[in-house]
């Protein structure tokens, strides 16, 4: 294909270029014939490139991905279909008469039965933990992980990345030369463009459209040269030629046609779409802001701004950096700071983002393939999630069981009761959620998750905000829920993770500086720790390159403890790190790295 792309397009461009003066041809001998024959040339020639470059590739890519599909059915889906198929032809063929129909119902049964099943089988996947044994274990692999917001999609990206390629192509070649050679072809088809335009057409109205097509092409050529030189001549030429040659035109036109109105319409979209044009490139500039705009015509900049391609549009911002992790059964914890990336990445591991980059897999699927299927195992309690509270929890949790798939009554009243049971809210049944405590309808929203007796569990923030008597029983819960299953256990509350997670990960800026156990990142801030005593008019000059953990008044002293990456006086004494001394380790030190870079 990509061999053959130049020669197709030099073939079909030069052909239809050479057919351009016979089109146009208004002799006596040639008027007759001419114009149609060259025209049915240009037009069969432009659409055959078109059907040969896109079309017929991305035909045959459709029927090379359904035959694949088709292959990976199961032999009794293969006969199914088949027998549609045959059946579908038979009524063809003995129902329809004219060739036409036939030929168009026949084709209707080709492709739409598989397209039908195909949507129908997709359409009904449902979310099913069978599709990992009951007896294994759940092991969650998370492998170079990037999640940036803003991204455009596939196309765009796709489409742009032509453009984005030949702006530094034309930054990086900065010689006059090709330029000037170029010049050979584009003034002669500037020539051909005002000719068209003045000479040739008869219609005002594509007079006006001819002109503003030479007007650009102008444009772009004058653009193109001034952008290797910075003088001032050339400057004032594109500026004259990009505003001033509409007007030239248009006085022009008003002379030939004397149709004032018109002009008039003309002109004021012909400024308004420069204005637009002009004010779109600003906005798109990084040190673009609204409020510096003129109040006369900051209207104007928010209208384009708003406008679809034209403003500047979502900010890119890359919450994940390549996240690598690997989760096993048991509680795991994910510690950082407010806006570190850890609801991004629980929520790509919940299906409910699609990560940009890398890849996710539960026990070796993929969990972008099997995303209905493998949502089964996982529940998800959001930091923020609203319920009906006023109904009591036993109602609500009754809707909620047949809105799972829990139909039997039974049953339905059997699960309830041992999910109540599990969090230890069973005695509290009867109370309407409103009246709950924020500890309670945590535990509430715990209880829907296990409705469905989820293998994965994810919770997201559960303590903040919740008294410590209520953090403990939650904490104690999550304990106990994870001797059976995964739990994913994010915060930024550090005494949550050293009392309760066999295995953690910190999360800092899209990036994970650590990845292990309590113990063995306490061990980071080993020799880091240390605990002094100094003059309180000579504290704060003393400790200011430390990161002070916390002091205390004592007479004319303060004592303090501090971590530094060296013993900072002779009389500091060094102290066994906690958990906490070493996440601030990590911090600072992640924050120093940043700051240097």
């Amino acid at each position: 294909g990509l061999s053959r792309v130049r020669p197709i397009l030099i073939t079909a461009v030069t052909t239809c270029a050479a057919m351009i003066p016979l089109a146009l041809g208004n002799a006596e001998y040639v008027e007759a014939i001419g114009p149609p024959f060259a025209i049915t040339v240009i037009g069969g020639l432009s659409l055959s490139t078109l059907l040969t470059l896109v079309y017929i590739p991305m035909l045959y890519n459709g029927i090379e991905q359904a035959l694949e599909w088709i292959g990976a059915q199961k032999l009794v889906v293969k006969i199914f279909l088949l027998v549609l198929e045959v059946a579908g032809m038979l009524l063809v063929l003995l129902y329809l008469e004219t060739f036409v129909w036939k030929m168009a119902a026949g084709l209707l049964v080709i492709v739409g039965i598989p397209v039908a099943w195909w949507f129908i089988s997709n359409s009904l996947r449902k979310a099913s933990e069978r599709i990992i044994d009951e007896e294994s274990d759940i092991h969650i692999q998370v492998s170079n992980l990037v999640k940036i917001y803003g991204r455009e999609s596939r196309m765009v990206r796709e489409f742009k990345a032509g453009g984005r390629l030949a702006r530094i192509a034309r930054i990086a070649d900065r010689a006059l030369k090709p330029r000037l050679e170029a010049l050979i072809w584009q003034l002669p088809l500037l020539g051909f463009l005002v000719y068209f335009s003045w000479f040739y057409l008869v219609s005002g109205f594509w007079q006006l459209v001819s002109s503003a097509v030479a007007y650009y092409y102008l444009a772009a050529i004058i653009g193109n040269f001034s952008r290797i030189s910075v003088q001032r001549l050339l400057q004032f030429l594109l500026e004259l030629v990009r505003y001033g040659a509409p007007l030239g035109v248009l006085v022009i036109f008003q002379l030939r046609w004397d149709n004032l109105p018109m002009s008039l319409v003309a002109g004021i979209l012909w400024y308004l779409v420069i204005a637009i044009g002009r004010v779109s490139i600003r906005i798109k500039q990084k040190d673009f802001e609204l409020k510096q705009v003129r109040p006369l015509v900051r209207w104007f900049f928010w209208f384009v701004s708003v406008l679809p391609g034209l403003g500047k549009g979502p900010e890119q911002f890359k919450a994940l950096k390549g996240v690598s992790l690997e989760i096993g059964t048991g509680m795991f914890g994910l510690l950082g700071p407010n806006g570190a990336g850890k609801s991004t990445m629980i929520r790509i591991i919940c299906g409910i983002l699609e990560q940009s980059y890398g890849k996710i897999w539960i026990n070796g699927i993929d969990t972008q393939e099997k995303r209905e299927e493998l949502q089964g195992l996982i529940g998800y309690l959001p930091q923020e999630f609203g319920m009906y509270e006023n109904m009591s929890s036993y109602a609500y949790l009754d809707y909620l069981a047949v809105l799972k798939g829990i139909t039997d009554q039974d049953e339905r009243a059997k699960r309830i009761r041992e999910v109540l049971e599990s969090v230890h809210m069973w005695d509290q049944r009867k109370k309407k959620i409103g009246a709950y405590s924020g500890g309670m309808k945590q535990r509430i929203g715990i209880a829907q998750v296990l409705l469905h007796l989820p293998r994965i569990l994810v919770v997201d923030e559960p303590t903040a905000g919740l008294d410590p008597r209520e953090r403990i029983r939650f904490r104690n819960l999550l304990v106990e829920l994870s001797a059976t299953r995964v739990v994913i256990f994010s915060t930024h509350i550090i005494e949550d993770i050293s009392s309760s997670c066999n295995t953690m990960a910190v999360i800092n800026r899209g990036e994970v500086l650590f990845n292990g156990t309590p113990s063995e990142m306490t061990g980071i801030a080993r020799g880091r720790v240390w605990k002094s005593s100094l003059p309180a008019e000579k504290f704060e000059e003393k400790t200011r390159d430390m990161l002070v953990v916390h002091h205390m008044r004592d007479g004319r002293n303060i004592r303090f403890r501090a971590i530094f990456a060296e013993k900072p006086f002779e009389d500091a004494v060094e102290e066994s790190p906690l958990l906490e001394d070493a996440y601030l380790w990590l911090l600072r030190s992640d924050k120093e790295k940043h700051g240097k870079v």
